[in-house]
């Protein structure tokens, strides 16, 4: 008898604090933008963090105090995803959507 079972990876989370978030929303609505930088989080490491040019990521944005918000599970597309440093990904990673489509 034999018996296969398909299993879903799980993803870690791993919250950080930003160093900086601005939001930009216009009346026009390609004019819309989010900026996020964290660069001084002792919870960012390119080593333990998994690469997201492979593994894919998301973003949630959640405010502090109650009644903030939050933005929900964003995905972020793994092909939009450039390695820093030398080798690539030894200093973080950069996501950039020209598009603007998540």
């Amino acid at each position: 008898m034999m018996l296969a079972l398909a299993s879903v990876a799980l993803a870690i989370d791993h919250p950080i604090t930003g160093d900086s978030l601005v939001l930009k929303d216009p009346m026009a609505t390609s004019d819309r933008k989010v900026r996020f930088k964290a660069t001084h989080d002792a919870a960012i490491d390119p080593s333990q963090a998994g690469d997201p040019r492979a593994l894919g990521a998301t973003l949630e944005i959640a405010g502090t105090s109650a009644g903030d918000g939050a933005t929900g599970p964003i995905t972020l597309d793994p092909t939009l995803w450039t390695g820093l440093g030398r080798p690539a990904g030894s200093r973080g990673y950069r996501y950039f959507d020209r598009s603007r489509s998540t």
